[in-house]
């Protein structure tokens, strides 16, 4: 089914002052009627003024009945690098079968790539950390925009004008005050990312999902390929190998 989405960057004008302002003084509205929000969360979101202000508007407006969708952005790369890892170890059992020494050589393969594999997870737990200090920590002040990186300049050298004084008039209207943001900010936003953020990403069903190129590969491609030449019961023993795997 179609649904309409709005991301903030192509949906509000980055170039006209006056419609980027109007934009803004509309995303209240937009996140009041939005019935989810996705968020990508990396360890530089809490620095970014945009994304906090936009996900403590969505818990505000939404009083707890908005879903909200936190998703960690290395699960990305996590799920892909252990496709591949996986994929390898697999065909290490078709290059190093039969051959002297090929047994130690596949095991110390296997061996590199779960030491790879377990980055990933690595990263996510030194995120936490970083997320749990970040919020103790929050002010508005300490967030960074674009612009402000930027120096208020475009490409073609002309003024930009400053996000953080518009966002800072919307937080006043819409919060009462500055402080009141970062309050809200280390209550309600705390609270939520460490709802999704405490249990690892690195579940079950992501598990099932990554591991699937195991069982296509060896319980299914590989049993097959013998069964072709006849050997049934080897084929059995290969996809009942496969399944252990998966």
């Amino acid at each position: 089914p179609r649904a309409d989405v709005f991301v903030d960057l192509f949906c509000i004008h980055q170039a006209n002052p006056r419609l980027k302002a109007e934009g803004l003084l509309s995303i209240g509205a937009i996140l009041k009627n939005s019935e989810s929000m996705l968020l990508l969360w990396d360890d530089t979101y809490l620095k970014r003024l945009w994304c906090v202000f936009e996900l403590a508007g969505f818990l505000r407006s939404h009083q707890a009945q908005g879903r909200l969708v936190i998703k960690p952005t290395i699960l990305g790369p996590a799920t892909f690098w252990n496709v591949i890892a996986i994929t390898f170890v697999v065909s290490t059992d078709l290059v190093f079968s039969g051959i002297p020494g090929g047994s130690v050589t596949r095991f110390l393969l296997v061996f590199i790539t779960t030491c790879a594999v377990a980055w990933p997870i690595l990263v996510w737990r030194r995120g936490m950390v970083t997320l749990k200090r970040q919020l103790a920590e929050f002010t508005f002040a300490k967030t960074v925009c674009h612009c402000c990186m930027r120096g208020h300049i475009d490409d073609n050298g002309g003024p930009i004008e400053c996000d953080r004084e518009l966002l800072g008039t919307s937080i006043c209207n819409w919060f009462g005050s500055v402080d009141e943001f970062d309050n809200l900010v280390r209550s309600d936003v705390e609270a939520e990312l460490k709802k999704q953020l405490a249990v690892s990403p690195f579940g079950y069903t992501w598990v099932l999902h990554a591991g699937v190129p195991i069982l296509w590969a060896q319980g299914f491609d590989k049993a097959a390929a013998i069964f072709r030449h006849g050997d049934v019961l080897w084929s059995l023993a290969i996809f009942i190998s496969g399944l252990a795997w998966y």
